[in-house]
């Protein structure tokens, strides 16, 4: 209501001519004029009042929506933020079960430990280089031919290895020795490694990688005969009596003469591509013995050998091939004898033993009393004799997934018997599960190779094609009479 029209200040004009009883009239109507004016005030002030109420009223809702969407945005950021570390939680329990579960396994002592809890600030401990002085500093190219002395330049890590196996740090039964990325060269023979009197019984030599860090022996020997695995053989590494040996992200090499040893040409009596002496391990009463990402190359004889003999029978090494390598090797990259089982999962194995010669050259061999085999997902090709070798045993021969490619001698074949030790009324459980064997993939290779072969000694014959042998099952119980 508005007050526009009413006297000012409540006072009439002056020419207005009043009587008496107008007087009071005036007085009353001038009061009446008043509580309307103040009326009208109060009402204009209330209609102000109520605009700012409602302005106020809608920013106090927006600033409620914003709050409400900031609450809602600050629920969501949490809820993310919890998903996160829940997920990361269940990732690292994840991860720790997959540990303890790899810990639970044979092989799961090649990746970080040995049936324990070992961290690996612990493990790494035992760097070979910051810890005991090792020298990574092999240098010249080599050509494996007797001579390489004057070819190559290497420290002699012999004191500093020797000092890392007896004094370095154990954990959990546990000597882990690391080396750092490098070439690392070594000149001394039958460094013995004894867990009958070492503080441990578990053994792990890991690298960074099986292409970078590199153990090289370097040696030669003309004069002796290595093929009599007690005696005789001058390996870099003497082990024996461990619960468990893991070579594991190494290359195991020797820098030494390949072929021949004592200058004794083919046919002219015997063989002596059997006298290479210089191995890089043998390793002897070990339970178990894990190589996992390893390259063995150019032992001559063998590169690492494995004989279970003096274990009680039924307890003897159990073997572990994982993702490994052989290659340039005289006669065998891995030998075993007197093992329970073998088992090797993938890896590659070639260009074992010696052009013209058929006497040796494989990539894996099982020489007596390996029992039981599995081989899965490994390829084996053109080594100058077999690939795979089976000379004798009691359990299983499983064989699956795997190639064999231009390999002059049979692949797999399994002399049961074996100089008579084997009872005629056992059997042997063979079994080939999509294997393929194939010839004259590589056709320069088997010319070369057939062309040195001398007459008289025995060869897969070679098609001008190649033959392509795919097994989808083959399973045979063999007489060992047979």
């Amino acid at each position: 209501m508005s007050s526009e029209g009413l006297p000012v200040n409540n006072v009439v004009s002056a020419n207005d001519d009043l009587q008496p009883r107008d007087t009071q009239m005036a007085a009353n109507a001038a009061s009446s004029s008043q509580a309307a004016d103040s009326a009208a005030i109060s009402a204009d002030r209330a209609w102000k009042f109520s605009n700012i109420a409602a302005e106020n009223s809608q920013i106090a809702t927006g600033a409620v929506d914003e709050s409400k969407a900031a609450a809602e945005l600050s629920a969501i950021a949490a809820e993310e933020a919890r998903l996160a570390a829940s997920t990361a939680a269940e990732q690292a329990q994840e991860q720790t079960q997959q540990l303890r579960s790899d810990l639970s396994r044979p092989d799961g002592a090649a990746m970080i430990t040995l049936r324990g809890g070992i961290s690996i600030q612990d493990w790494v401990s035992n760097d070979f280089v910051a810890k005991f002085g090792g020298m990574s500093d092999y240098t010249g190219i080599p050509l494996y031919d007797g001579n390489d002395s004057s070819r190559i330049s290497a420290t002699d890590n012999t004191p500093m290895i020797i000092n890392a196996l007896t004094k370095g740090t154990v954990r959990n039964n546990t000597l882990f020795l690391y080396f750092p990325a490098g070439h690392y060269g070594f000149k001394t023979k039958n460094i013995l490694i004894d867990g009958s009197i070492l503080p441990y019984k578990n053994l792990v030599i890991a690298g960074e990688g099986a292409d970078v860090s590199i153990l090289d022996y370097i040696m030669e020997d003309f004069d002796n005969v290595g093929n009599n695995e007690n005696t005789g053989a001058k390996e870099l590494l003497t082990i024996k009596n461990f619960d468990s040996v893991v070579f594991y992200n190494i290359t195991a090499k020797c820098t030494t003469k390949t072929g021949y040893v004592n200058y004794i040409a083919p046919g002219t009596g015997g063989d002596p591509i059997y006298n290479g002496t210089i191995w890089f391990a043998h390793i002897t009463g070990t339970k178990e013995v894990v190589c996992r990402n390893v390259i063995s190359e150019r032992g001559n004889y063998r590169g690492i050998s494995i004989n279970g003999r003096d274990l009680p029978l039924g307890q003897r090494t159990e073997v572990y091939l994982y993702d490994c390598m052989g290659r340039y090797t005289t006669g065998s990259v891995f030998w075993l004898r007197m093992c329970n089982l073998l088992s090797v999962d993938g890896g590659n194995f070639y260009r074992n033993g010696n052009l013209g010669i058929t006497a040796t050259g494989y990539g894996i061999t099982c020489s007596q009393y390996v029992d039981d085999i599995l081989v899965n997902k490994a390829t084996f090709y053109e080594n100058y004799r077999k690939g795979f070798d089976k000379h004798s045993g009691l359990g299983s021969f499983i064989l699956k997934d795997c190639v064999f490619v231009d390999n002059i001698l049979w692949d797999v074949s399994s002399d049961h018997q074996y100089v008579g030790q084997y009872h005629p009324d056992i059997t042997d459980d063979a079994v080939l599960d999509n294997c393929a064997f194939i010839m004259n993939r590589n056709a320069s290779f088997i010319a070369e190779a057939y062309a040195a072969i001398p007459s008289g000694k025995n060869k897969i014959r070679a098609y001008p094609n190649r033959i392509l042998f795919q097994t989808m099952m083959l399973h045979a119980k063999c007489s060992i009479a047979s």
